[in-house]
């Protein structure tokens, strides 16, 4: 069990009746902010306020990474193979070799709601960026990206705030395919 906390990574192998913390000094984490956490295996992915820290040893030891990614301040992330999606203050960034390398996908021309994006989550090619201007769909693995109409809309006509995104399990069904 893994838990973001504004003091580190806090991580449970007893079901949570006891946690060891992992911080910046003593596992390497990009900061001690953690936002989001994702998890399969022994690989751990922590969205950090200093960078995506990536660890392949169950979270005892962290790389942070920085260089690529929209912002160093990433509020989420999702993984699937070696396809990492960093959800940063200045875009999704997204990588196919591991983390290694990113590339960034803002407003300008590639369609997301807002840069600033809150959670990301994907099942096959189809991307879901939860962003400050609402919910962002791309059915091309991430390179460009439509909004979704709101879930819900006050008075106004305007994109809502979308702070996170899941799916039940992986068996979410793609948007229909306009045609």
């Amino acid at each position: 069990m893994y838990a973001a906390t504004d003091g580190g990574l806090s991580i449970s192998t007893d079901g949570g009746d006891n946690f060891n913390n992992r911080t910046n000094a003593n596992s390497g984490l990009g900061d001690d902010f953690v936002k989001g956490v994702f998890a399969v295996g022994l690989m751990v992915y922590a969205a950090t306020d200093g960078g995506l820290s990536i660890s392949t040893d169950g979270g005892d030891n962290f790389t942070n990474y920085t260089t690529g990614l929209g912002s160093n301040i990433v509020n989420g992330v999702f993984a699937d193979g070696l396809t990492v999606y960093a959800a940063t203050d200045v875009g999704l960034s997204i990588s196919t070799d591991g983390g290694a390398t990113f590339t960034n996908r803002t407003t300008t021309g590639d369609g997301l709601g807002s840069n600033i994006v809150n959670g990301v989550f994907a099942v096959g090619l189809t991307v879901y960026a939860a962003t400050d201007g609402g919910l962002s769909i791309s059915t091309d693995g991430g390179a460009t990206f439509s909004i979704a109409p709101p879930a819900h809309r006050r008075r106004s006509r305007q994109q809502h705030c979308v702070r996170g995104v899941r799916c039940r399990g992986r068996r979410c069904t793609p948007p229909p395919v306009a045609g």
